[in-house]
């Protein structure tokens, strides 16, 4: 988990790598096994989607 979150925190300079994608479905089948609740799919539900945290990146003011 330490590491799709540090690969996640860098996705707005390095893009979606396969690496991300692979840890990503890593954390994925972890959060599965857990019971969610009704957050499931949203930010606090899971593991964040790196494609979707890739384009939140170019809709925050200062992101360079």
């Amino acid at each position: 988990m330490a590491r799709y979150a540090q690969a996640l925190g860098a996705v707005c300079f390095t893009g979606v790598t396969p690496e991300l994608m692979a840890l990503y479905h890593e954390v994925d089948r972890i959060w599965d096994t857990q019971p969610t609740g009704g957050g499931r799919g949203s930010n606090f539900g899971g593991a964040r989607d790196p494609k979707l945290a890739w384009r939140a990146c170019f809709q925050s003011p200062g992101w360079q």
